[in-house]
């Protein structure tokens, strides 16, 4: 038996393709803010130690595997690194949206009418008796 791909198949399975890039690209802008956001942090904490913000695990670990060339007094340093991972954090956002458009795009176009995805539908009865002769 042989499996026929229709043009409504492919197309399905495209736009589930594509929700799950966006979802993974989502998941990766999301690190680089947690990492550049650990980043600030670190360079506030060190200039100010009475301010000292609390840090999120995540961030701590995301920054230390994104940023293990800076020393830990190189502030100039892991504010640059931040701001860099911030601007690459909004390019691949503009990115996703982009290929998030195209998904929906895309099921546009490969979507069957509704007309021609429902069942022809049977002549309507009324479930209950509406005819009265005016009395209760």
């Amino acid at each position: 038996m042989r499996l026929r791909i229709t043009l409504e198949t492919a197309g399905t399975f495209l736009v589930v393709l594509t929700t799950l890039g966006a979802v993974a690209a989502l998941v990766v802008v999301g690190s680089l803010k947690a990492a550049s956001s650990d980043l600030l942090v670190q360079v506030e904490i060190t200039r100010d130690p009475t301010k000292a913000e609390a840090r999120w695990a995540i961030g701590e670990r995301l920054s230390a595997a994104l940023a293990p060339d800076l020393a830990t007094d190189d502030l100039s340093g892991r504010a640059a690194r931040a701001q860099l991972l911030t601007q690459r954090g909004d390019r691949l956002l503009e990115a996703t949206a982009a290929v998030a458009l195209a998904g929906m795009l895309l099921g546009l176009v490969t979507a069957r009418p509704a007309s021609q995805s429902t069942r022809p539908r049977d002549a309507s009865t009324s479930l209950a008796n509406t005819s009265s002769n005016g009395t209760v």
